[in-house]
């Protein structure tokens, strides 16, 4: 290919890009993989140039999938799930604890994850 001729867009390559991006791989990883086709970028930033979208579809997908096992476990009541939801969507820290205490009623448990749990009818026997 001569130095004005642009890269043309491959569906070859975006196809590799798909099934790639799908299996959670790093584009440092996939711009390695690609090239062996014909007319692979060999810049990343011709490769976001050019499959661009493809790469913000593909990463919008993976996200949603992860999300939605993540938010199928903490429905379940999968603790470690549960607390991973509450520090990344919550932003609870264990290490911070606000103590309530109400004169009238006896003392309970504040915890977040417990309370994050009581909410969605998982209840602790």
């Amino acid at each position: 290919m001569s130095k004005g001729t642009p890269l043309p867009y491959s569906k070859n390559v975006e196809n590799r890009i798909r099934k790639l991006m799908r299996a959670g791989v790093s584009i440092r990883v996939i711009m390695d993989n690609i090239q062996t086709l014909p007319d692979a970028p060999k810049s990343v930033n011709t490769l976001y140039s050019k499959y661009g979208d493809v790469i913000s579809e593909e990463r919008a997908n993976l996200q949603e999938e992860i999300g939605n096992a993540v938010m199928s476990g903490v429905r379940e009541g999968n603790p470690k799930l549960i607390e991973f939801a509450a520090r990344a969507k919550a932003g609870w820290n264990p290490a911070v604890k606000v103590e309530e205490q109400d004169s009238d009623e006896p003392d309970e448990n504040t915890d977040a994850i417990e309370r994050l749990a009581n909410l969605l009818g998982k209840k602790n026997d």
